[in-house]
């Protein structure tokens, strides 16, 4: 019994896009996982994410939390709960910069931390813009065209500027 560590359809996609793969392998990783498997895997994503998100605040408060400034004032990180907002704040980018960690073990763990977290939350909006384009894409296949918001039922307005009409579609 062998087991494939790479899947086939990475190797030769579909769309014959064999370079792409060799220039961005992530990027068809990532489309491949998202599109085909579905929406369970995006929860699983996200999941992973926010338990990365718990241990990486937990270990920035253990390298952190007896740190003691130079003026006798405690760190940054007193707390779980300040590692966390620290957690949250450097995963949505925001940086404020209230809390930084002080000691190079804490630097190390937030520096590790922020490579993975935010590449790994970037993860399902990149999934949620593919669904979109893929969307779009069978809709246009399929003689609905057009582009924008076009409603199943109820009134729709003609396009063509001879004929403005309102027909009803149900």
């Amino acid at each position: 019994m062998t087991y494939t560590i790479i899947p086939q359809s990475f190797v030769q996609s579909p769309r014959g896009h064999f370079l792409a793969v060799l220039h961005n392998p992530l990027y068809l990783a990532c489309r491949q996982f998202f599109l085909v498997a579905g929406s369970q895997e995006l929860i699983t994503t996200l999941y992973i994410g926010f338990l990365g998100l718990i241990f990486s605040s937990y270990f920035v408060y253990l390298a952190e939390k007896d740190v003691v400034r130079a003026d006798g004032k405690p760190g940054d990180f007193t707390s779980y709960a300040d590692a966390l907002w620290w957690g949250v704040i450097t995963v949505t980018t925001i940086g404020y910069g209230d809390a930084v960690p002080q000691t190079w073990m804490g630097k190390i763990v937030a520096s590790c931390f922020s490579v993975f977290a935010i590449s790994f939350f970037a993860l399902p909006a990149l999934s949620l813009a593919e669904i979109g384009k893929e969307g779009a894409r069978i809709r246009d296949e399929e003689g609905g065209g057009g582009g924008g918001y076009q409603p199943k039922r109820g009134y729709r307005m003609s396009t063509s500027p001879d004929e403005l009409k309102t027909e009803v579609d149900c």
